[in-house]
């Protein structure tokens, strides 16, 4: 104990002997511990902000987009073109049961959308109703997506990107409900039956969704006369499941 008590007091004397010294030291290891400490932070913050920015385009989900063959198959000649029809979506979701959700996908740049004297030339997209949860095209309060009586009905009601809404109604205030209102897509009335909520998204494969503007896709089938899909979304059951439905994929599409 008396050991103890001496190394204390020897210590205790040289701090006060070298009080510069032990300042500078104390003054280093704080520094350092809070450097370490906000760095972790900044780590953190980073990974989660990175990961909500890809989720944005949605969790587990896979685009399948036509193309043309690489290798002769059963007789068919390398370079054949393959092309998507709705028939092809429904045929997966039926064949593959680790596909939980399914949308095909038609899209269209050449269809300007007037409100007044507001003209936008976005992406207009044809969809079905499950591609609302697969890309997190979530309505904000007051407003809907796509539904099956749209689909059935081939309605002409249209769900906005939040930046495409805010376009199209400058002018108004952001908190003035535009879901009931009218806009024109080429020289066809749509009713506005949702707006997108805001949401972060690092990546897209036609034009970010806040920019965007949907409508069922059965009306855009009998609007634009598309035979053949832009692409395919479906989600998979779980994120195991991916690789392996890829492979079922290939399989049933031939």
């Amino acid at each position: 104990m008396n050991r103890v008590a001496a190394a204390l007091g020897q210590f205790l004397a040289d701090v006060r002997n070298q009080k510069l010294r032990t300042t500078l030291t104390l003054l280093g290891i704080t520094w350092g511990t809070v450097a370490v400490v906000v760095l972790l932070a900044f780590g953190v913050g980073l990974e989660r902000q990175t990961k909500k920015r890809f989720h944005g385009l949605g969790d587990r989900v896979v685009m399948l987009f036509g193309g043309t063959t690489t290798r002769s198959f059963r007789g068919f000649p390398e370079g054949r073109s393959i092309r998507l029809r709705e028939s092809d979506a429904w045929t997966l979701q039926q064949q593959i049961p680790e596909i939980e959700r399914i949308s095909p996908e038609y899209s269209r740049w050449d269809s300007p959308v007037r409100q007044g004297r507001q003209v936008l030339r976005p992406n207009v997209a044809g969809v079905w109703p499950d591609y609302t949860y697969m890309r997190n095209v979530i309505p904000d309060m007051g407003g809907r997506f796509i539904n099956r009586e749209d689909i059935e009905g081939r309605r002409r009601v249209a769900v906005l990107g939040n930046r495409a809404r805010d376009f199209l109604f400058e002018g108004e205030n952001e908190d003035v409900d535009v879901v009931g209102r009218r806009i024109m897509i080429g020289e066809t009335p749509f009713t506005i039956v949702g707006v997108m909520k805001p949401k972060q998204q690092s990546s897209s494969y036609s034009s970010r969704d806040r920019d965007r503007v949907f409508i069922p896709g059965t009306t855009h089938r009998a609007m634009f006369g598309q035979v053949y899909l832009n692409n395919i979304v479906y989600q998979t059951a779980s994120a195991d499941a991916s690789r392996r439905v890829e492979g079922r994929v290939y399989e049933v599409l031939g």
